[in-house]
């Protein structure tokens, strides 16, 4: 995937880098292993950059990622593609007095239509699927959705959970990418990206945007359960806690959607604490609550909880990978009691 920059935005986005780090541009290009004619070619825009050297750069030099300063994404093959569509024009207008008879002779795969369908209404799927978004979910460039995890803990759930969600929910199988120690959901649609963002779901950077939940998950109890639990196996955690055994955390940076949560909350009948960026549960007793009520479709929260239920203490992020062929084949969403 390649990413096309505003005009004069790259070069901003560049220059910016260097000044701040006071490195020179063939620095640069050797930390990031890119060719030098390469490195200044992006520079001049007279290329479109992949989007792996972007997300390279914004690591290794924490920044943020310049959502707002691009233009669009293009699929690896993009100049193929556009090369195809000319040839197509230029076909259609040289015989034009042969698409009739062409159409008659290919039937219905001469027609076109669209390759995904959309939700007819809210349901608990889709509210846990936005609940996923709001955690850890971005819309980009008007025409992808992007859900990211960690390799290692994240994969099991990304591969077997959320892209057969997506595909009940929208009829696509998305695309799965792999970065370094991050495992990445691409799915390509301006149609179904338009959908989600009519929803109030905001394009590119979340952290300051206005980010709406449904109604129909505002007003729907089992519909609110299902949002939060995408918000904890994205955005949230189980964790071993030295006073009180186990904590539950979920992160929300974003203080408007912090608040809407916080209403969710309310109706589940779990008692939530909350803090300035979050919410949390910091007894075994409500966290065991929270597993009968919510309950979690991420095997890192469901290894953590259920060890702790039969062995009487919570293992480390480190321990849980060698759990997880163990715990594949357990029924999603996972409750305790069920």
């Amino acid at each position: 995937m390649r990413i096309r920059f505003k005009d004069g935005e790259l070069k901003i986005f560049i220059n910016e880098l260097i000044i701040n780090e006071n490195i020179t541009l063939r620095e640069l290009s050797s930390v990031l292993s890119v060719n030098y004619s390469t490195m200044k070619n992006f520079y001049q825009e007279t290329r479109t950059v992949p989007y792996n050297i972007i997300e390279d750069m914004c690591k290794k030099y924490r920044l943020d990622f310049p959502y707002n300063q691009i233009e669009k994404e293009l699929l690896n093959n993009w100049g193929q593609i556009k090369g195809g569509k000319k040839g197509i024009q230029t076909t259609f207008r040289i015989y034009k007095h042969k698409l009739k008879e062409w159409r008659s002779k290919g039937g219905t795969n001469a027609s076109s239509s669209r390759d995904y369908f959309l939700p007819k209404k809210v349901n608990e799927k889709f509210s846990e699927f936005y609940g996923i978004l709001c955690g850890d979910g971005c819309l980009f460039g008007g025409e992808s959705l992007h859900i990211v995890g960690n390799k290692s803990l994240d994969s099991h759930y990304i591969l077997n959970y959320v892209c057969p969600l997506i595909n009940n929910l929208f009829g696509v199988n998305p695309h799965i990418y792999y970065q370094g120690n991050t495992i990445r959901v691409v799915l390509y649609s301006k149609g179904i990206v338009k959908f989600i963002n009519s929803l109030g779901f905001p394009m590119g950077k979340k952290k300051n945007s206005e980010i709406k939940i449904p109604d129909e998950i505002k007003k729907n109890v089992l519909f609110a359960k299902a949002f939060i639990r995408g918000m904890l196996d994205t955005d949230g955690c189980v964790v071993p806690h030295r006073k009180t055994s186990m904590i539950l955390s979920i992160c929300i940076m974003n203080p408007q959607l912090l608040e809407a949560t916080k209403g969710l909350c309310e109706i589940t009948h779990v008692d939530f604490s909350y803090l300035r960026d979050r919410i949390h549960l910091s007894t075994v007793e409500k966290i065991k609550c929270f597993f009968r009520e919510i309950g979690s479709s991420n095997l890192r929260n469901i290894i953590r909880f259920d060890h702790y239920m039969k062995k009487g203490y919570s293992i480390r992020a480190s321990e849980i990978e060698r759990f997880l062929t163990s715990y594949s084949k357990i029924k999603l969403p996972y409750y305790s009691g069920l």
